[in-house]
């Protein structure tokens, strides 16, 4: 992440770090990052800017660039074991929901909706949201912006 200039010295930045990685003093301080973009996506001042582009275009761009190698796709999640941080980590820092099955599709955007749906209703609280400062949607959101798939899912119970 990167200072552009206009910080209003809110601290906001500060708040929704899911590091504790920025000071705020007389600008953004980045002590800790690993570029998450929470900073950036909340700044109501608009300081702060990826060096590059948001996290989760970048991480919807990488899984549309593995689509892409494939004529014919189809997609298994298992919501088992939804750890804090991604269970590609050496320590994903522990489970923070409960298993919820297993889901099918072949729309990749339609699939991670229907998960995150999953994990977050019945009235549980958003743990991604908790945990790592954000839902967990952008990359939805960016995925479907890019033409990948749809968000809007039938969940057919078997």
């Amino acid at each position: 992440m990167k200072y552009v200039g206009g910080c209003t010295q809110c601290k906001t930045c500060e708040k929704v770090c899911p590091l504790n990685g920025i000071k705020v003093t007389d600008k953004p301080e980045f002590n800790l990052c690993y570029g998450c973009s929470n900073c950036a996506y909340f700044c109501p001042a608009g300081a702060i800017k990826p060096n590059l582009e948001y996290f989760d275009v970048l991480l919807a761009e990488g899984a549309g660039a593995a689509q892409s190698k494939f004529k014919r796709q189809y997609y298994v999640t298992f919501l088992k074991n939804i750890t804090k941080e991604c269970d590609c980590e050496s320590d994903p820092k522990g489970i923070i929901a409960k298993d919820k099955g297993v889901l099918l599709s072949n729309d990749i955007v339609a699939i991670d909706k229907a998960a995150y749906d999953v994990i977050t209703s019945k009235g549980t609280d958003d743990v991604f949201l908790k945990h790592n400062k954000k839902t967990g949607l952008e990359h939805v959101k960016a995925a479907e912006k890019m033409g990948m798939g749809k968000s809007a899912y039938i969940l057919v119970e078997g």
